[in-house]
């Protein structure tokens, strides 16, 4: 009440009593909150409605975040196998090589054999020495180089027998 002044909204008009007036704006000023109570409960329902589909949609992607890990830990796993596998090949090449060693040290020692007996005891004599010596030079590096390279290799079968990942690409 503002100085001792009545508020338009309160004044009746004249020959209208002021309490019915008051009464049927009091109705009307309740009504309007009942309206917004049950807005906001609807409201409140549909943000509930929302969550719930939020943490649906959550636990689905949690799922899926799980499948992603294991998918990763199996691809981490065939990487590994991977490169197990490449490493045996490597052993394998090397072994090919140092086969190849061998057989070119005894083709030169036969060749240096057949110009011995060729030419028999001569000034080529020196050269087929030489040759043969290279040659059983070779032959030896080769065979030790091939040992190695298969003792290697066997080292990396028997890793890869225990390799799961390895025996479960195999089934």
């Amino acid at each position: 009440v503002h100085a001792g002044k009545i508020p338009p909204a309160w004044s009746a008009p004249p020959g209208v009593p002021l309490v019915p007036r008051l009464a049927t704006e009091r109705t009307t000023l309740s009504q309007r909150r009942t309206d917004w109570a049950q807005e906001r409960t609807t409201l409140s329902t549909q943000r509930t409605d929302l969550a719930r589909e939020r943490n649906t949609l959550a636990e689905g992607r949690t799922v899926l975040a799980r499948e992603r890990t294991e998918l990763a830990k199996l691809r981490t796993a065939r990487a590994h196998t991977r490169t197990r596998l490449s490493m045996q090949r490597t052993e394998l090449a090397r072994g090919r090589t140092y086969l190849a060693v061998i057989r070119t040290g005894l083709a030169f020692f036969t060749l240096g054999l057949a110009l011995f007996r060729y030419f028999g005891v001569s000034v080529w004599t020196i050269f087929d020495t030489a040759l043969m010596g290279v040659s059983v030079m070779m032959i030896v590096f080769g065979v030790r180089g091939f040992r190695k390279a298969q003792l290697v290799e066997r080292r990396l079968t028997d890793v890869l027998a225990t390799d799961s990942t390895y025996l479960d690409l195999l089934s």
